[in-house]
């Protein structure tokens, strides 16, 4: 940031005053320093220039509410804060970590050289994004913004002194950061699109059927609700943390990799931890519905994408039991699919007992709709529950799989055009 003979805030007043040349002058002093702030709150470079663009605007559309010219700087770091909470919501997830504003690929680099830089720029941006909030500001500023320390320590208000300090402690914490996510990355070989937030920002905007009155989706989960009335439809939200039950932490989160948001949240793979958490604290008996999106970085093709839905139930009662499980999920697919042939086989999901998947029988062919078990004892019981006097059941059901069968689709992503949904007017 340079020092100009004018100061910024005889800018400010000859902006308040209708000159726009001077307004233009203050976006070009403050627009690295806007930048690198929504950077270390967004940590995505095309979500940060977004937010600098809308904090501008705002800032101008509201310059003449400013009373004192002289704290602008103040001023205008609120509004670029609340232009990237904005976003946030927007997206409908935490802040993300990241990718650089990225840097063109050499043409010279071959495709593990580039694969190879593109992982280390990660590392990089999800150890500055690990930061505590007062130093990852400053690490921004500095490294990404390329602005010097004095210019940091106006910008924030600090002394200079408290900017090479934060720097210091930034710089120590970032070499143990880097060398320890280096090493996760490397050890569970983590998909580079898991930690790209562009990927994630994209994956979240896409269509939501569910909000889409006549969509078949909605319809098979209106047909389910009806279907089983003892049980009470619960919201669920998009962002799972990680953590859940200890009896059934590893086999629940590690089965399928996750979009990574931040070191405890991710993108849901599954609807489960909504309801598995929800019977905490309840009265037994407990049934429960939830349903929405899920997000898993698979190929998509014909019969598999990276957003799809789910329907998750659960029940907790003394009268809980297995075939009372298989003659829950036969009147939810009956509801949608009428009379077809069910199969019930063993399966493995971790994190229940007596697993089971589902298998239908139409046209001739077998197709695998759902997954249920009962619910393990340890897990009954650090819900609040006694097992020795009840029992638990859950089970999830695909809404794509059963979709395509009721309509007799071959895509599943004709579910996502035209008629089923529209294009944007």
């Amino acid at each position: 940031m340079e020092r100009h003979s004018i100061n910024l805030a005889e800018y400010v007043r000859l902006a308040q005053s209708g000159d726009i040349n001077s307004y233009e002058q203050i976006v070009k002093r403050l627009q690295t320093s806007a930048f690198s702030q929504a950077f270390s709150i967004l940590g995505d470079s095309y979500l940060a220039e977004d937010a600098a663009q809308d904090a501008f605007i705002e800032a101008y559309r509201k310059l003449g509410s400013l009373r004192s010219p002289e704290a602008f700087i103040i001023w205008f770091r609120r509004i670029v804060f609340t232009a990237c909470n904005r976003i946030r919501r927007r997206m409908s997830i935490g802040t993300t970590s990241v990718e650089e504003a990225e840097k063109i690929a050499d043409i010279s680099e071959s495709p593990v050289e580039q694969l190879e830089r593109k992982e280390r720029e990660q590392t990089v941006h999800l150890a500055i994004q690990a930061l505590p909030d007062n130093l990852r500001m400053v690490t921004a500023l500095y490294y990404i913004g390329d602005i010097d320390q004095q210019s940091i320590a106006d910008y924030l208000d600090l002394s200079e002194t408290t900017v090479k300090k934060r720097l210091f402690n930034a710089r120590k914490k970032l070499k143990e950061g880097i060398t320890n996510m280096a090493k996760v990355i490397s050890e569970k070989k983590m998909p580079a699109e898991v930690v790209s937030a562009r990927v994630i920002a994209e994956l979240v905007s896409r269509p939501q059927p569910l909000l889409i009155k006549d969509h078949p989706i909605r319809q098979i989960v209106e047909q389910i609700k009806m279907a089983l009335l003892d049980y009470e439809m619960i919201d669920s939200s998009e962002v799972e943390e990680k953590e859940i039950y200890p009896s059934i932490q590893d086999s629940y989160i590690s089965r399928t990799t996750a979009y990574q948001l931040d070191s405890k949240h991710v993108l849901r793979t599954q609807t489960s931890g909504a309801t598995l958490r929800a019977i905490k604290g309840r009265k037994i008996p407990i049934r429960l519905l939830t349903t929405g999106r899920v997000f898993r970085p698979v190929r998509e093709d014909e019969q598999h994408l990276k957003v799809f839905h789910q329907l998750d139930g659960i029940c907790v009662a003394p009268t809980a039991s297995q075939d009372e499980l298989e003659t829950t999920l036969s009147k939810a697919i009956a509801a949608v699919l009428g009379t077809v042939d069910i199969k019930f086989r063993e399966g493995d999901f971790g994190w229940i007992d007596q697993g089971m998947d589902i298998e239908v029988k139409v046209n001739d062919k077998w197709t695998d709709v759902a997954g249920c078990g009962m619910l393990k004892p340890e897990m009954l019981k650090e819900a609040g529950h006694d097992p020795k006097h009840t029992q638990g059941y859950a089970f999830g059901l695909g809404l794509e799989r059963l979709a395509i069968l009721k309509l007799g689709l071959k895509n599943v992503r004709d579910l996502w055009r035209p008629p089923y949904i529209q294009p944007f007017q």
